[in-house]
């Protein structure tokens, strides 16, 4: 009955002209029963009677239709007003989901770049400590005014060697190797000391965890000589009580990642403790 078009300055319209047809109406009304019975006011009730009958009956078909009318009107407005708003709810609903989206994609990127970020701190924390070890390093290879032939890694090697290790195979491994050990702590703190610094670099890639960290930890063991990796197993080659012995951590690390290789070469002392080292079974890199 009605344009789905319509807007509501057009729904405006239509109830004033309701409105001023019903006005219209009665105006006609009145007029009509005037203009046919203009005798005044009168004091018989039958008179009012009459009149209202007339009015009431005459008018009642009129008004009742412009009510329908006004009715019909009102549902319509209702049904605009439902349809509306179920169209702002649907647009709510899409203007949450792209927000919640848009959400959702800030969070990701938030969460890369904080990754990101976090990975390019870690980098800079290892390759400072990188810097470190091999300042360290280059100092415990350097000559001295009192050992002007070599450092201290050479010099320590050179006492194990010649002190400890005859020139024929001893069937007794560990004893040979504990008393190596006793030496090196003792007489070369510049080394022990150079390896416990390289036991807390390699824990501290170790526990940063990822994917680059054995890789890196590659790196570290492709920078150490025969000799460094000799002296290491010295160092914590023998059995350990881990409830005490703070060695046990680095033992750990150095079968964890396989730092000791089988050690070959050097003359036929060095290759007594080559050969007593690579019979350590407790690092399990030879397995």
């Amino acid at each position: 009955m009605f344009s789905a078009n319509l807007d509501f300055k057009d729904l405006k319209r239509i109830f004033k002209v309701l409105f001023f047809g019903s006005v219209f109406a009665i105006f006609v009304v009145l007029v009509l029963y005037l203009s046919k019975f203009n005798g005044g006011f009168s004091n018989s009730n039958e008179a009012w009677g009459t009149f209202g009958d007339f009015f009431g009956g005459t008018l009642n078909p009129i008004l009742s239709f412009i009510s329908f009318i006004a009715l019909l009107v009102t549902i319509f407005i209702q049904s605009k007003e439902l349809e509306l708003t179920r169209k702002e709810l649907e647009l709510t609903r899409s203007e949450m989901s792209r927000s919640a989206d848009a959400q959702e994609s800030s969070s990701n990127y938030f969460k890369e770049q904080t990754e990101l970020l976090s990975k390019q701190r870690l980098d800079n924390s290892l390759y400072s400590l990188l810097d470190v070890f091999l300042e360290l390093q280059k100092k415990i290879f350097e000559t001295t005014l009192n050992n002007p032939d070599c450092g201290q890694i050479d010099l320590a090697f050179r006492r194990i060697v010649l002190n400890i290790y005859p020139s024929q195979k001893i069937n007794e491994v560990e004893p040979k190797i504990i008393q190596a050990k006793n030496l090196l702590i003792d007489e070369y703190k510049g080394v022990v000391s150079y390896f416990d610094f390289l036991y807390r670099f390699v824990l501290f890639v170790d526990k940063s965890g990822g994917d680059d960290a054995k890789d890196f930890i590659e790196l570290i063991k492709s920078m150490l000589s025969e000799k460094e990796i000799a002296l290491l197993a010295v160092y914590c080659g023998t059995t350990l009580d881990k409830e005490k012995d703070s060695i046990y951590a680095l033992q750990t690390l150095l079968v964890k990642y396989k730092f000791i290789y089988l050690l070959s070469g050097g003359n036929e002392r060095e290759q007594v403790l080559f050969d007593d080292i690579n019979s350590l079974r407790l690092f399990k890199a030879f397995d």
